[in-house]
């Protein structure tokens, strides 16, 4: 019992931590808890998991993919790494491999003696801060908040979101009515953010939570699902920036300043176009683990999509191998599908796929949000190894007609 009480405040700890990542977009010596935050996280997590996995020996079978797929992922930028070895591809290794095994490490977490009033009451007095924070300035667009930058906030506050309506699932304390206002005040704030990328995170989440009983209606509906998630994250990679030369794309840039006051085309049209050209010169492998756009393109800027980063840098087989990861891990979820957070965490899995269409924070550049989008993706791993064991569980313990 002690044990426990102690693991479960470490657990809130951790979500605190979790919370403090978001500094790292900040300025001065938040700027400095931020990036330690990040690295105290990453690195434990790694600890932890080659820890436990020592200790046990032991891969739960429909798991195995996860992991083969993870190891591949990072052989790729460890391969990548010697294409232009620097310190800056060793660091760009070490950094997606750390990202990984903390991914797995999150899946691992006891969630069930976390003290989920913490977190819950964290995350709530996080958003509230904001939103007073946002009023005190007279509710100015864009708002940043304490990241010092629109588009991030947007991303880490709609992460945020998700990562509360999990917490929410599970604390039986939780009411109706705070549940709704602070889901409306994140909202608000994601609004005052003015990220479009954001809003589709959100929009994609609702829809495939709403659909999520016809998604998993069958198992050729669920895959396929996901592969069309795919196929439009590959379109609009490639289409977006030949739109800028058809009539289609004046429509929509017209439809775009009408409604959202916003360009269709943001620019990125032109940086994904001249990406595209370079990464088709060396389409296999890439241009090493820290290639950057900069360095063929000019200027400061990332890709702002974060499938054509990783193809610059391992290309299509890294990126082959990454999708492969998710897939596995979208397939592992099926199994508690029944469950209200993997359905969450199903819908929110896909939100962040296409989050990453037009911003990158899975491995590198925004990782106060990735610390936050992998903690959701294997608490959805968690689950469905929970379910998974109380299925063989049921399978091995004999009937009361046997028994007899």
């Amino acid at each position: 019992m002690g044990n426990n009480l102690k693991l479960s405040y470490m657990c809130a700890l951790y979500m605190f931590v979790v919370i403090l990542c978001g500094l790292n977009n900040s300025s001065g010596i938040f700027s400095h808890i931020g990036y330690y935050s990040i690295g105290i996280l990453i690195m434990t997590g790694t600890f932890i998991f080659f820890l436990k996995i020592s200790k046990n020996m032991y891969f739960d079978k429909r798991e195995i993919w996860i992991y083969i797929f993870s190891f591949l992922f990072i052989s790729a930028y460890f391969i990548s790494m010697f294409v232009d070895l620097n310190r800056n591809s060793i660091y760009m290794t070490i950094q997606v491999a750390l990202i990984i095994f903390y991914f797995l490490w999150t899946s691992f977490n006891p969630y069930e003696i976390i003290n989920l009033k913490f977190c819950y009451n964290l995350i709530i007095i996080f958003i509230m801060i904001h939103f007073l924070w946002w009023s005190i300035e007279g509710f100015n667009i864009p708002f940043s908040g304490a990241l010092n930058n629109p588009n991030p906030f947007g991303g880490f506050m709609a992460s945020l979101l998700g990562l509360f309506l999990i917490v929410k699932n599970n604390y039986i304390h939780a009411r109706k009515i705070t549940i709704q206002f602070v889901t409306v005040l994140a909202l608000c704030l994601i609004y005052a953010s003015d990220s479009r990328t954001s809003w589709l995170m959100i929009l994609s989440f609702y829809v495939t939570y709403y659909f999520w009983p016809i998604v998993t209606k069958k198992k050729i509906i669920y895959h396929n699902y996901f592969i069309i998630i795919l196929l439009i994250i590959v379109a609009i990679t490639f289409l977006y920036p030949k739109l800028l030369y058809s009539d289609i794309g004046y429509t929509l840039q017209d439809i775009s300043r009408s409604y959202t006051g916003k360009n269709f085309f943001s620019g990125r049209q032109v940086l994904w176009g001249g990406l595209l050209k370079v990464i088709s010169e060396s389409p296999l492998i890439g241009y090493g683990s820290a290639a950057r756009p900069s360095e063929f393109l000019g200027g400061s800027l990332s890709a702002h999509n974060y499938y054509l980063q990783m193809m610059l840098q391992v290309g299509i087989i890294g990126t082959v191998f990454f999708g492969l990861l998710l897939f596995s891990i979208w397939k592992y979820l099926y199994i508690a599908k029944n469950n209200k957070s993997v359905r969450t965490v199903g819908a929110l899995f896909i939100g962040i796929l296409l989050y990453q269409v037009f911003e990158v924070s899975f491995t590198q550049n925004n990782l106060s949000i990735s610390v936050i989008q992998w903690l959701i993706i294997g608490v959805g791993v968690h689950f469905a190894r929970i379910r998974d064991n109380e299925k063989e569980c049921e399978l091995n313990v004999p009937s009361f007609k046997e028994n007899t």
